[in-house]
């Protein structure tokens, strides 16, 4: 799977596949969650509604909000809290799962604007990673100016981590199309769907009509408030054996969320744990863009 959305992902179907988990109830999404879904098709105006999103969150002083997540894959049922707070370029998301008695998760990313900080640990091991945010922007920044068409519009994004980089890497894996909402929540809410491109999609499966494995979703749906551009639900939709309806295999909810409020700056410091080497993933970011690292960004 792309590294953006693993690295948002990964500490729940992770802990799915290799832990039995807490029995929870389903999640009870809006009605176009589990509506018959069209054929995915390019749709200039859900193309801009998502870019527009990511453009009003750059523009917020701060966003705070609670985090649940809601995972339902197979027999396994269970909910993952956490926290999530950004002040300009800094950002801090923490998310604590627990499996039983002696079975929890947690991950952690903090960055301070120049370095992203991932803290993750899964079954009695941690993983912490680094990587050099200012570096991926500049690359980003320079290989998008030098693209001629507007599929190089996420790529400032890459490497940022958070809310922000997520939908950006949707952007670029994805293609979205306006889905009708049901209700009075028709009112607050507009949704987008994006669908794997097929250059994408082939990375998990060797044939188009092929059924993708369990674990990864066809698609994802937006639920973004119209007033303020954000994305107060993303989940992530998967169909038997591609039949509709779909069905929730992890769902993200936004909850008690404050826009460009007062933020303790404490948040953002981070220091390595003891006993853990760092691993500098800035490569990985560069390598997408093929960019030699140890030539001086402009």
């Amino acid at each position: 799977m792309p590294r953006k959305l693993t690295t948002w992902i990964a500490l729940v179907l992770v802990s799915v596949l290799q832990v039995a988990s807490k029995a929870a109830e389903p999640p009870q999404l809006p009605q176009a969650t589990t509506a018959t879904v069209p054929p995915a098709s390019a749709d200039n105006a859900a193309d801009l509604l998502v870019s527009e999103v990511v453009a009003r969150q750059k523009e917020r002083r701060s966003i705070s909000a609670d985090l649940v997540e809601t995972v339902a894959m197979g027999s396994q049922r269970f909910k993952a809290t956490g926290r999530f707070v950004t002040l300009g370029s800094q950002l801090r998301l923490e998310f604590q799962v627990s499996l039983g008695e002696k079975s929890s998760g947690s991950l952690l990313e903090i960055s301070d604007g120049e370095t992203l900080w991932s803290v993750t640990e899964l079954v009695g091991t941690k993983r912490v990673t680094r990587r050099d945010v200012r570096q991926i922007a500049a690359a980003a920044e320079a290989f998008a100016q030098s693209r001629q068409d507007s599929s190089a519009r996420w790529l400032p994004e890459l490497g940022t981590g958070g809310l922000i980089g997520l939908i950006a890497s949707m952007e670029r894996t994805m293609t979205f199309s306006m889905q009708p909402l049901v209700g009075e929540q028709a009112e607050q809410f507009a949704v987008v769907e994006g669908r794997w491109k097929p250059e994408f999609r082939r990375r998990f499966t060797p044939g188009d009509n092929d059924p993708l494995p369990e674990q990864i979703p066809e698609s994802v749906r937006l639920f973004i408030d119209r007033q303020t551009y954000f994305p107060q639900r993303i989940a992530y939709l998967k169909a038997a054996a591609g039949k509709s309806p779909v069905r929730s295999i992890l769902t993200l909810d936004f909850k008690n969320v404050v826009l460009d409020g007062p933020v303790d700056t404490t948040l953002f410091e981070f220091f390595p744990p003891e006993g853990v080497i760092p691993e500098d993933i800035t490569r990985d970011y560069l390598n997408l863009l093929k960019v030699d690292p140890a030539a001086p960004a402009k």
